[in-house]
Parts: C-alpha cells; sequence; structure tokens
C-alpha cells in the first residue's frame, strides 16, 4: 500500500505489423498489472527500429501500428509519452523525406498521453512534464534527452541536430523542471526518468 509502481516500457523499435517482440512486452505487462495497479505507465521512446532507408512514411506507417499496439494495455493507468534519439528518423540521411519534427511525432502519440500528466503548455511537442501520485507523495518527471531545436534545411539536404547522434536538454525544460520543484506540502519524493 505504500508502494509507487511504474512501469517503463522503452526501446520498442517496431519493424513491422507482426511487431512479435512488442507484443510479447505488452502481454507481460497486462499480466503483471492484472494483479498489481499501476500508478503510471511510461513509453519511453525509440519506437522506430529504422535504418538509412526508412522513409517519413515508411517510419509514420510503423508509427501507425505501434499506436494500435500500445492500445492493447488493458490496465486504466495513466499514460505518458516520452520521445527517444530513433523517433525522428534521422538515421535516413535524405532528411528532406525522412525526417520527422517535434510536431508530427505528437501528433502520431500525443493522443495516448493521459490529461492527467503536466506538459510544458507553450512546448507540449516537446514531451518532457511530470506527473503526480498523491497519495505516496512521489512526483515524477519524464525528461527528454533530445530536446534540440531541430530545423530542417532543405537548400542542402542537412539538419543541424540529429536526434540519433545529437543530445541535449533544454533551458525551457530544466526551468519548467525547476519551477515545478515547488510543493505546497513536506514529504514529497521526486524521481526524473529519461530514455
Amino acid at each position: 500500500s505504500n508502494t509507487a509502481i511504474i512501469a517503463f516500457l522503452a526501446d520498442l523499435h517496431i519493424a513491422n505489423a507482426t511487431a512479435t517482440k512488442i507484443k510479447k512486452a505488452i502481454a507481460g505487462y497486462n499480466k503483471i498489472s492484472a494483479s498489481v495497479k499501476t500508478d503510471l505507465l511510461l513509453f519511453g521512446g525509440d519506437y522506430l527500429e529504422n535504418n538509412t532507408t526508412t522513409t517519413k512514411e515508411q517510419a509514420l506507417t510503423l508509427y501507425s501500428y505501434l499506436r494500435d499496439i500500445l492500445s492493447y494495455c488493458n490496465d486504466k493507468a495513466p499514460v505518458a509519452v516520452l520521445k527517444g534519439n530513433h523517433d525522428d528518423n534521422t538515421m535516413h540521411t535524405d532528411y528532406i523525406n525522412g525526417l520527422i519534427d517535434f510536431e508530427t511525432f505528437w501528433a502520431e502519440f500525443g493522443n495516448i498521453d493521459d490529461d492527467r500528466t503536466v506538459r510544458n503548455a507553450g512546448n507540449i511537442e516537446d514531451c518532457y512534464g511530470y506527473y503526480d501520485i498523491p497519495n505516496q507523495k512521489v512526483r515524477v518527471f519524464y525528461v527528454n534527452t533530445v530536446d534540440l531545436p531541430q530545423k530542417l534545411i532543405e537548400a542542402t539536404n542537412s539538419v543541424n541536430y540529429k536526434g540519433q547522434w545529437d543530445t541535449g536538454i533544454s533551458i525551457e525544460q530544466l526551468q519548467f523542471i525547476a519551477d515545478n520543484l515547488k510543493f505546497d506540502t513536506s514529504g514529497w519524493h521526486v524521481m526524473v526518468c529519461s530514455l
């Protein structure tokens, strides 16, 4: 009764519609969550099993498959969606035809993010935020380590920051975390999760 249960499913790396590995992981989660109440389910990013030939269209098709598969989680735990280093598809070096920007990523996965999570309203698609487990006095921050000011440069078919190789946390994200470390009552604990 005095334990916070947080499930963290990351590095799903969907390669095709079959997604046997992912279905097994979710079946395992469902089996556990049937007997143990989960306080928070984090989908931790790295959703794509991509390579240098994965076009944006192919990546978005894989996202569509994955979004359907994630709905197989059969409990009612709040869900938070993070972004990983594979998820902008910058392994595909034809960036004009491959890049998935933050807004497109959020459009694909934001609908499964629970409205009980707290996001930076001005940067909701940047995939960081927190969730409170009030009965345990635990605030769980989830941090985006590929929170970079990414720009597609069409003239040279290049990108200034590539999630696959570049990492960073913006000052806005750090400020959001700092601003939300204040509590009205004592006894709270903070947990930080990232991929």
